[in-house]
């Protein structure tokens, strides 16, 4: 209920072009957000987080650490990240 709130102030903001960044960090902290909580697979790559939000990889990791979540590398030594409260701290 409460992200639907915000996405109707957000989007108010926006046609009223009052703070544009805000909105376009909102939305891409909801995608990160989603992408992280499906249940199947627990960690994505950064090649995927940044290409599905349109971040750059530096920005992307603000947002992720913003969002709760923690980065760690996989078996290709490819950067990956999941939710703290699904992946854990270790």
């Amino acid at each position: 209920m409460i992200d639907k709130i915000l996405d109707v102030a957000l989007w108010v903001g926006e046609k009223l072009r009052l703070r544009p960044d805000a909105v376009r960090i909102h939305r891409r902290k909801r995608i990160l957000k989603e992408l992280l909580s499906e249940p199947n697979p627990k960690w994505r790559t950064m090649k995927i987080l940044t290409e599905r939000t349109g971040a750059t990889e530096q920005e992307c990791r603000n947002l992720l650490v913003e969002i709760k979540a923690r980065g760690s590398r996989n078996k290709n030594d490819e950067e990956i990240w999941g939710l703290i409260k699904r992946v854990g701290l270790h």
